[in-house]
């Protein structure tokens, strides 16, 4: 599923375009992603007005993204 999240484009995204993008629920949305946060793949970070986002690691976009 990670594989997904290397594509959206920009350095972070959103619960809600994870949960489209993945094709799940935000609650289940936010398991994955947790478990992403645990493997120091993504972090959480508040963005502008407050809006939660989860910012990608350069590692991850190294891992997904074509060359």
């Amino acid at each position: 599923m990670f594989a997904l999240l290397g594509i959206a484009p920009g350095a972070d995204i959103s619960l809600p375009a994870a949960a489209s993008l993945l094709g799940l629920p935000p609650a289940e949305t936010r398991i994955v992603l947790l478990g992403l946060e645990q493997a120091s793949l993504i972090t959480q970070d508040m963005h502008g007005r407050g809006r939660l986002v989860y910012r990608l690691d350069r590692r991850l976009r190294d891992c997904t993204c074509p060359l």
